[in-house]
Order: structure tokens, then sequence, then C-alpha cells
């Protein structure tokens, strides 16, 4: 079976933020600041995929697991950002905050942004430290077994 490459969990986490956009936009869940159980189930799976990318690439150096982990959710909160724009176009609130100028709500962007990068830089570095971890006592594990 092949593995999974690193634009395969990018995808998957752009799915999950382009699902839970839409279905908050519907009126089907509530805005990201209720955080509600189904804002909550996305964000966990989401971290879930991060994890999951730190554990597959746990090979990679960690400044590489870092950027999988920046660019993956740099993608997904890039679909929130179109999805507050759509928002704002059709009247239907995605963030679920009051702001008030144009300005603030670019800099409230421009800081859950960071944020979203920094979360996802840790957490995929998280994965990777485990996974690493884990190889090594299988290797271990492996080489007693041999004796």
């Amino acid at each position: 079976m092949k593995k999974l490459e690193f634009v395969h969990f990018a995808s998957a986490i752009v799915l999950l933020s382009v699902l839970e956009v839409l279905l908050i936009l519907e009126g089907i869940i509530p805005p990201l600041s209720e955080m509600s159980s189904a804002n909550l189930i996305f964000s966990l799976t989401s971290l879930a995929v991060l994890f999951a990318i730190g554990w597959r690439f746990s090979d990679d150096s960690l400044m590489q697991s870092i950027w999988k982990g920046a660019t993956a959710m740099f993608s997904a909160f890039i679909i929130v950002i179109i999805g507050v724009f759509i928002g704002r176009a059709a009247n239907k609130p995605l963030l679920g905050i009051i702001v008030p100028s144009d300005l603030t709500l670019y800099l409230v962007l421009l800081v859950n942004l960071f944020i979203n990068m920094v979360v996802g830089a840790v957490v995929v570095a998280a994965g990777a430290f485990i996974g690493r971890i884990v190889q090594k006592k299988e290797k271990e594990r492996t080489r007693m077994k041999k004796k």
C-alpha cells in the first residue's frame, strides 16, 4: 500500500475547513466563536490530522515538520478567511464576533492566522517527536528479538 504524502493530509485539513465553513454559512452549525460540539469535533479532527502528519513524517527534520504544520494550517485558515468575506457579503456571520471596523477585522484575521500556524507547527512537531520515540523503541525491540 502506498504511503500518504503531505498533500493528502493537507487536503484533508482543507476539506474539513471547507465543510465547516459551508455548514456555518448555511446555518446548520453555529459560528466559530460559539465553539459548539460540532465546532469542537472539527477542531479535534484537524488536530488529529496534524498529529498524523507529524507521525507520518517523523523521519523529517524538526524544521520540516514545523513547516508542514504551519503550511497545513495556513491553507485551512485561508478557507476560513474566504468564508468570512463570503459571509459578510451574504450577511451571514462566520466568526460570530462583532468588529467595529474593517481594519479590526483584518487584524483579527491576521492574528488568528498566525495563531493557527503556530498551533499547526506545534502539533505536527509533537506528532513527529512521539513518532520518533515509538520508532526508536520498535527498532530496539526488533533488535532484541534477533539476538
